[in-house]
């Protein structure tokens, strides 16, 4: 039950930070780069492993975050953020 309630908070964390990310800068009109929505991101990650984990020592979950957030920073421009190859790379084929 642990298990399960952790998943739900982490998925609530991610999707609630990351997609707010999203709507704030489309609604205020303030997109400049994914720079940006890619950051909260990948804070976003990072808040939910960090909020979620079992209690250590360990550093892990920072650089889960950092990996994810720095992804998206070099890639986004190419793949508009798609980490997904299968997302990103059939429609290019396609196209």
């Amino acid at each position: 039950m642990k298990d399960f309630i952790g998943e739900m908070l982490g998925t609530f964390v991610l999707i609630l930070f990351g997609c707010s990310s999203v709507a704030v800068a489309v609604l205020f009109n303030e997109y400049n780069s994914i720079f940006q929505i890619g950051m909260v991101w990948g804070l976003a990650v990072t808040l939910s492993v960090f909020l979620t984990r079992r209690p250590s020592s360990d550093m892990q979950p920072l650089f889960i975050g950092l990996t994810v957030s720095s992804i998206i920073f070099f890639i986004a421009p190419l793949t508009q953020a798609g980490l997904n190859p299968a997302r990103d790379f059939g429609p290019r084929i396609v196209a």
